[in-house]
């Protein structure tokens, strides 16, 4: 499929939506093509500076856009003309769009281009904004009308985009990401606490994340306070930052949960899923949820929401548990059990591995995304 040409369109160049080309990129998903990038360095971070060299590398063309969130309608006219002028420079057969605002940006820009010219349009959600209001969600069922394509990145999303963007499944392909398991492979808990001064006695919970409405910070603390109620010993690390740590920094003080660390951000998770007991996923929602299938394939298990992306990850009572956002209880309980139990904790962290290693390959990624392609091409 040499002669296709693909242009790539993101302005959330941080954290999962930019992990998600990046392994599009790194599991060669992508090397029969000829590719363009249009992206923003608004509210990027240290890593998509790196992504970008890698991407020159590979001969893609590449066009910088300040695509800002302000939604300001000359902010929007003026990324809109200059995604335009890029897809007219580049002429790709294909435009894959990922994210909501590089989504709807992307697709009016190649709405704006003559018929006979205009490329067959991909997008990928990322997580719909739905969350975000009622405006959003009818923005998204407009614009399904002009997309040739979605491509979910889980089987919960692929239903979450049938359903309020109102279009048949035919219309949508699933293609999972891809997890390096040789990257995110076990490390002994013992080695990794003796490097951090902490005794294997000691239990320790982790998150990894934004500290944002998604991720749930405000929710974790409630769990972690009622875990220290019988385990006042336990620490508890949120391997992350992001808006809410104020909030966050401030609650933990008037709780008095002094055993809670805050990293800010780290650029290698891999020491801090090591040393945990257990890995705590309490978003309010997601799309795919890499820190999930990561932390699975590092042989540790996983207690999680019960939202979409989780629920294709974790087989609950098998490689983890469950709980419902709103019941904080169930989700103590889970956690508990497990530090408790470190024989059944070490069984899901190997099931967990077992099931990583299986779904999400980077073969399959090629393979899926090679069949999206084609599936539009050959229509």
């Amino acid at each position: 499929m040499t002669n296709y040409k693909v242009m790539h369109v993101l302005e959330a160049t941080a954290g999962g939506t930019r992990r998600y080309l990046e392994d599009m990129v790194f599991s060669g998903a992508l090397d029969s093509y000829k590719c363009a990038f249009v992206y923003s360095l608004l509210g990027s971070d240290q890593q998509f500076h790196l992504f970008l060299p890698e991407l020159a590398k590979r001969n893609w063309e590449l066009y910088e856009v300040a695509m800002k969130r302000d939604f300001k309608l000359t902010s929007i006219i003026k990324s809109v003309l200059e995604i335009r002028r890029a897809i007219l420079a580049f002429q790709p057969d294909i435009i894959h769009c990922h994210s909501s605002i590089a989504g709807a940006l992307g697709r009016i820009a190649s709405l704006l281009i003559r018929k006979r010219n205009r490329p067959l349009i991909v997008y990928t959600p990322n997580a719909l904004a739905i969350y975000l209001g009622k405006q959003y969600i009818y923005v998204e069922q407009i614009l399904a009308r002009f997309t040739d394509l979605f491509v979910a990145i889980s089987d919960s999303e692929a239903r979450e985009i049938a359903r309020y963007c109102k279009i048949s499944p035919k219309y949508i392909n699933t293609v999972w990401p891809s997890i390096n398991c040789s990257h995110y492979s076990p490390i002994s808990r013992k080695s990794i606490r003796q490097t951090l001064g902490i005794s294997l006695d000691v239990k320790i919970v982790t998150v990894i994340g934004r500290l944002s409405e998604q991720k749930n910070p405000l929710g974790f603390l409630e769990i972690y306070k009622q875990l220290k109620v019988s385990r006042p010993d336990l620490l508890a690390i949120w391997v992350g930052d992001g808006d809410l740590r104020p909030k966050v920094e401030e609650i933990q003080t008037q709780f008095g949960l002094e055993g809670l660390t805050i990293t800010g951000w780290i650029t290698d998770v891999r020491p801090f899923i090591a040393g945990a007991d257990v890995v705590v996923v309490p978003s309010r929602f997601e799309s795919f949820g890499y820190v999930t299938a990561e932390s699975q394939a590092m042989e540790r298990p996983v207690v999680a929401t019960r939202v979409n992306g989780s629920i294709d990850i974790v087989k609950d009572g098998i490689t983890g548990y469950f709980f419902d956002v709103e019941d904080i209880s169930v989700g103590v309980k889970k956690i508990d059990y497990l530090l408790s139990n470190a024989e059944k904790a070490d069984e899901m962290g190997k099931n967990g591995r077992i099931l990583v290693q299986t779904k999400f390959s980077s073969s399959e990624m090629c393979c899926n995304l090679e069949k999206a392609y084609l599936k539009i091409i050959e229509s």
